[in-house]
């Protein structure tokens, strides 16, 4: 009898899981419709699909015309310049699946609904690795949190890849954790499909594995870096040669945001020599904590791979504010030790800083959205929130990467025993 109504509430709950994923992708769908045009997915949508189905490499002149065709619905093969396909080809594994879909809007939202799911599991898997009791109910608002912040709805109506980077890395820590070191290695060689966001952490996590003599984090992500790199290699054997063709030019062209060129913005006389300072700062401290958590154990690990990722956007490294959906698992990892580390109190701090940050920065957007500001080059969308992130990791320090007890907490508590 048990068994019989374990079955059934399974079957209810995966039929209600599909009829919300069905339910999301036409919305999502209605969404694509009302707002067509480029976006990080399509050129990498339409290059994949050129590839697949003309057997033109993406990183052609023609596919570039394609594919600037593709999204922009002309049809007309005209010889303007096209959209360049700027990432390298074993990302194409990623888009292929989409790539099978000819529609480009029902791809879109299929696209979508993967990174809103993408973003769920992103702040579940964050809560898990806090190794923090929370109530079901506050966990529950973590993820709504997590899903109606502004950078994750940004990055996914932008359909950028850094959702799964970020699950790709999350996931790797927890396979860190777990002791499933091929797994956990093989996860970090995935999250090189946004190499910006991942190579710096994984040098780190290298570094710390070699210090635990955890060999295989460093040979599996050999091994998978090795592999996306020969599979694309026999679909496109000269693919790296024409990446570097394509991508020179648009490294020396495109003008990046740095924490230095908005320094700049109101204070061009000396914005760049700011920013070099703080990149300096920056890197010396990174490389401390670095030092500092070899030999640790894992929750000492935890919040310096989360500090790298918070570091590697402020240090001068050309980004973007699509990328900082990268910033919600130590965002996570902040509200989940205030909320258990001051009770009651600590909960409903933990509630108030999220509906600040979900408001505060969505307050921001409309605003610049009103004047008709460039998102990107807006100094208080781009340094504010790795810069909270940076304050919050170190106010829970303590309780992120020692006991959850102050030592004289600890001999109070003897002393009444």
């Amino acid at each position: 009898m048990n068994n019989n109504r374990s079955t059934i509430i399974l079957g209810v709950i995966i039929l209600a899981s599909l009829v919300a994923l069905i339910a999301v992708t036409w919305g999502n769908y209605q969404f694509v419709l009302r707002n067509p045009g480029t976006n990080d997915f399509l050129p990498r949508w339409a290059g994949a699909r050129i590839f697949m189905t003309q057997g033109i490499s993406p990183y052609a002149p023609q596919a570039g015309r394609e594919i600037q065709d593709i999204v922009n619905g002309s049809g007309t093969g005209s010889g303007e310049d096209g959209i360049d396909y700027l990432d390298p080809f074993y990302t194409f594994f990623v888009y292929a699946p989409f790539a099978l879909i000819s529609n480009m809007e029902w791809a879109r939202a299929i696209w979508m609904t993967v990174l809103e799911v993408g973003v769920i599991f992103v702040a579940v898997l964050s809560i898990l690795l806090s190794k923090w009791q929370i109530p079901n109910y506050i966990s529950a608002l973590v993820v709504v949190f997590g899903l109606t912040w502004f950078y994750s709805v940004y990055s996914i109506m932008d359909g950028n890849v850094a959702v799964l980077c970020t699950l790709a890395i999350v996931a790797s820590f927890l396979a860190i954790r777990s002791e499933f070191d091929v797994l956990a290695g093989s996860l970090l060689a995935v999250a090189c499909i946004k190499p910006q966001i991942a190579l710096p952490l994984v040098l780190f996590i290298i570094i710390w594995a070699i210090s635990h003599r955890k060999w295989l984090i460093m040979w599996s992500f050999i091994a998978g870096i090795v592999l996306m790199i020969a599979l694309a290699t026999l679909l496109l054997p000269d693919w790296f040669m024409q990446f570097l063709r394509q991508i020179v030019p648009y490294l020396e062209e495109y003008q990046f945001i740095t924490p230095g060129s908005l320094i700049s913005i109101p204070l061009p006389g000396i914005g760049k020599q700011l920013g070099w300072a703080l990149s300096a700062v920056l890197v010396l401290v990174l490389l401390i904590e670095w030092r500092a958590a070899l030999r640790k154990n894992f929750r000492w690990f935890l919040w310096t791979a989360y500090l790298t990722l918070v570091i590697v956007i402020l240090m001068g490294i050309p980004s973007s504010i699509f990328n900082f959906v990268v910033l919600l698992p130590a965002i996570i990892l902040v509200l989940v030790t205030i909320g258990n580390r001051w009770g009651f109190t600590g909960r409903v701090l933990m509630i108030l800083s999220m509906v600040v940050l979900s408001f505060g920065f969505w307050a921001l957007y409309l605003s610049n959205l009103s004047k008709g500001t460039d998102l990107q080059s807006d100094i208080l969308l781009y340094i504010l929130p790795p810069m909270i992130t940076l304050l919050g990791l170190y106010w829970v320090r303590w309780w992120a990467v020692n006991k959850k007890r102050l030592p004289l907490q600890e001999l109070a508590e003897r002393l009444v025993e």
